[in-house]
Order: C-alpha cells, then structure tokens, then sequence
C-alpha cells in the first residue's frame, strides 16, 4: 500500500500562549505549572521553542508599542523579586535569564544573539524551559498592564 504520509499537524501556538495568558489573568498559577510540565516533559523541542519564541515575540512587540525608539536607542529594564527588590540579570535562574537575554537581543536586532539565547532557555532541561515561559508569561502580562511610556519594571519569579 503505497501511503502519503504527512507530518503530524504542529500545535497552534498562538492560541496555546492565549489560553496560558488567561490563566496567568485568572491566577490559575497550579494550571500554568501544569500544562507547562506536561510540554516541557513532553520532548517536542520544536513546540517548546516555538512557544519561547511567540512569548518574546509578544513581550518585543509589546514594548515597541508602548516605547516607541529610533534605531540606534537601547532599550534597559528594571528586574524585580516578589519584594521588589532590585534583581541584577546575573542572578537570575538560567532559564528566565536566557529569556530575557532573547528579549533584549531581539529588541536590539541581534537575530543571532537571539538565537543563543533561545537556544539556552530551551534546552537547559525541563525546570529551565518552565521558568523561562513563566517568566515571558508573567512579563507579557506586567507589559501590558504598563501604561505607555512608563518604563518597564520585570519581575523576577524564581524557584
């Protein structure tokens, strides 16, 4: 029998990330931790870096939106704790830190240092992949709750 054999159909990430957002909105904090572990535990690692990749995406958009700059500017941000105490980006889990490494690099145009990035808040293991999405997750939603022209304050959700 002489079969077409088509890839499995790739999941609609855009519609996950949405349905992860209105849970971060509800607080459903024991359903993110969920979906999230059963993904990272999963091994698609094309789904898990699509994912990463639509939440910077998202974050990056975000921030241009609300803080419009010229080409040559640079964008900083101000990383907090659960306190909101001051957080240095050094001290932050590998995952998030990776994350918001990509983020910063996508906002400067540094495809390849994006690239990097990516790669190492993906593939770190599974608890790296979790709190790297939870983080872009948690910053999306602080994003756009910021008020244009604010400068942006990024909590930092740690273990």
């Amino acid at each position: 029998m002489n079969e077409e054999r088509r890839p499995a159909a790739e999941p609609d990430v855009g519609s996950f990330t949405e349905e992860l957002l209105t849970a971060v909105r509800e607080e459903a904090l024991d359903d993110i931790a969920d979906a999230l572990a059963i993904l990272a535990n999963a091994g698609s690692a094309a789904t898990s870096a699509a994912l990463l990749n639509e939440l910077v995406d998202r974050c990056a958009a975000t921030i241009r939106a609300r803080f419009p700059a010229e080409p040559e500017d640079l964008y900083t941000v101000a990383l907090t704790d659960r306190s909101g105490s001051e957080v240095t980006i050094d001290r932050m889990p590998p995952g998030p830190r990776a994350a918001l490494r990509a983020l910063l690099a996508e906002l400067a145009g540094d495809n390849g240092g994006r690239a990097i990035q990516m790669r190492l808040a993906g593939g770190g293991g599974a608890t790296d992949f979790v709190f790297a999405v939870f983080n872009l997750l948690m910053w999306l939603t602080e994003l756009s709750d910021t008020p244009a022209g604010t400068p942006p304050v990024l909590s930092c959700f740690t273990p």
